[in-house]
């Protein structure tokens, strides 16, 4: 079996030899129609056809099969695949050069939710990290929200995948790939915390907070953790807009939040302070359905590295997962 080389550093001949190599043990046996395409049909032990389908499609960087209750269908890279296998041995690079233009085409465009802080601070190195590379470039449009909002989104299709908190406790079919754990802390004028230490969970009655309305998943979160140290919330207004939460913490107000998105607003005159015991929440790259397995892999791979720069210069306060 060749190494996983990109498919258009391939000679011809290496590119006939792929193709024997790696489809001879199932592609003659593909239906030329919509019908299932179950491992006994193929022949071949679930584990390896597995195996070899998923390194076809890294190495072409699209689908050959998408997964549904009763097994899995060809796609239509597949077919192509399919019928350029069967007609290897005559035009090998039939089957190939389709492939090439197949790959550039595949979709690439992704929408992708962010939360405010994650946004700011991912958003143009993601761009950047996208735009260094040579080919099979990722575009995507940005959409900003709540994290249980986003997880909704991502439930109804609307985006293709979204960074949110504590996903899996947000809707507990959406597929979640933990990124990077954060502090949360209390933030509010440099005049009513200087002289504080860290915030007894237990005390958070003191704080007039600022929260969203009562049936937004991160204010239940709050008041859960409140309730489970003994204390409750105290809601000093209720402000579903995030910016416009932070206009109201120079009058008096705190929010709980993100110690990055502390770092990434205005913070001139305010404090943040951590809390005992520490508040910590795990961010989540989390995808609809419909976004398949290649497309996910190359999306975790752009955003995972972006991430791990922005955990080495500590200036978010991000923290590496437990191994």
């Amino acid at each position: 079996m060749l190494e996983n080389e990109p498919l258009r550093s391939l000679t011809p001949e290496n590119r006939h030899q792929l193709l024997l190599d790696s489809i001879t043990d199932y592609a003659i046996y593909l239906l030329d129609t919509e019908d299932v395409v179950t491992s006994w049909e193929l022949s071949v032990s679930q584990p390896a056809l597995g195996q070899q389908i998923k390194q076809l499609e890294e190495i072409l960087s699209c689908e050959l099969f998408t997964r549904h209750p009763r097994g899995v269908a060809i796609t239509e890279p597949g077919r192509i695949l399919h019928e350029g296998a069967t007609k290897a041995i005559d035009a090998p690079e039939v089957a190939t050069t389709k492939l090439d233009g197949l790959s550039r085409q595949a979709k690439s465009h992704v929408r992708l939710g962010v939360t405010t802080s994650v946004g700011k601070a991912l958003i143009g190195e993601l761009l950047k990290e996208e735009s260094s590379k040579p080919s099979a470039k990722i575009s995507y449009s940005f959409f900003e929200g709540m994290s249980d909002q986003l997880a909704s989104q991502i439930d109804r299709e609307e985006l293709d995948a979204a960074l949110a908190y504590d996903a899996p406790s947000l809707f507990d079919r959406v597929d979640a790939v933990p990124l990077f754990n954060e502090k949360f802390v209390l933030i509010g004028s440099a005049d009513r915390l200087a002289r504080r230490g860290k915030v007894r969970l237990s005390e958070l009655w003191k704080f007039p907070l600022v929260v969203g309305p009562p049936d937004q998943h991160y204010r239940r979160y709050l008041e859960q953790i409140a309730s489970k140290h003994g204390s409750k919330i105290s809601v000093g207004a209720e402000i579903g807009s995030v910016s416009l939460r932070h206009e109201t913490l120079r009058h008096g107000f705190f929010i709980i939040g993100p110690y990055g998105r502390f770092q990434t607003e205005d913070n001139r005159d305010l404090v943040a302070l951590e809390f005992e015991p520490a508040l910590i929440r795990t961010m989540c790259l989390i995808f609809s359905v419909g976004t398949g397995a290649a497309l996910r892999r190359r999306i975790i791979a752009s955003v995972s590295r972006v991430v791990e720069n922005r955990i080495k210069d500590g200036k978010l306060g991000w923290l590496s997962l437990p191994s």
